[in-house]
C-alpha cells in the first residue's frame, strides 16, 4: 500500500480513503446540471403556466420530488401553513398567493439531495426556508414581492444577501454543499 499526497489531498492507494481540505461553499458557483439556467427557473415562478399539468415530463418532476430529502416534509408544513395548522408562533399567517409561490420556489430551486429545511412564517407575514448546518446559515424567504436569500458562513463570517435570481449560483452552490456535510 502507497501513500501519495497532492495539493492537500491524501490518497492511500489500495484503499478507499480520500481525504480532501474544507471546501469553501461561499466562493462555489455551481451551475445546475440542467440544459435550463436557474434563472430561468425562478422567472417562471410566478407565471401561470410555471408547473405543467400533463405529460410524462409532470410525472417525472413529480416522482423525482416525491422520493426526495425533503419534499415530504415540506410539503406537509406548506399545507400546515395553508390551513392555518400547528402554528404556535403567533406569527402573522402569509396568504394563500405566498403559499403557493413558497411551494413553487421550493420545487423550482430544492434538488433531489438538498438537505431539508425549517419552513417556518415570519414577522412580514412570508414563509422562509432555514437551514443551519456545516456551520452555515441559510435562509430563503419568500413574499409577496420575490424571494430573498441571506447567508452566513460561521466559519468565516462572511455573508452574501440579495434576491434570489441574484444570487441564485450561490444558493445552488451552497445547497449542493450542505447536500454533502
Amino acid at each position: 500500500m502507497g501513500t501519495a499526497a497532492l495539493a492537500g489531498v491524501i490518497a492511500l492507494s489500495g484503499t478507499n480513503l480520500h481525504v480532501q481540505r474544507p471546501i469553501d461553499a461561499f466562493g462555489l458557483y455551481y451551475v445546475t446540471p440542467s440544459d435550463r439556467d436557474l434563472s430561468d427557473v425562478l422567472k417562471t415562478v410566478t407565471s401561470p403556466s410555471a408547473v405543467p399539468t400533463s405529460g410524462s415530463s409532470f410525472v417525472d418532476i413529480e416522482a423525482s420530488w416525491s422520493d426526495s430529502r425533503w419534499h415530504k416534509y415540506v410539503h406537509q408544513r406548506i399545507e400546515e401553513l395553508r390551513a392555518g395548522e400547528d402554528d404556535f408562533t403567533e406569527l402573522p399567517r402569509p396568504t394563500l398567493f405566498v403559499i403557493d409561490r413558497a411551494w413553487d420556489v421550493a420545487t423550482s430551486v430544492l434538488r433531489r439531495d438538498t438537505p431539508t429545511p425549517s419552513v417556518v412564517p415570519t414577522e412580514d407575514g412570508n414563509v422562509a426556508f432555514v437551514w443551519h448546518k456545516a456551520r452555515w446559515d441559510l435562509e430563503i424567504e419568500v413574499g409577496p414581492e420575490g424571494t430573498t436569500v441571506w447567508a452566513h458562513d460561521r466559519n468565516t463570517g462572511r455573508m452574501f444577501s440579495g434576491s434570489l435570481a441574484e444570487q441564485s449560483a450561490r444558493v445552488s452552490g451552497l445547497l449542493g454543499f450542505l447536500a454533502w456535510h
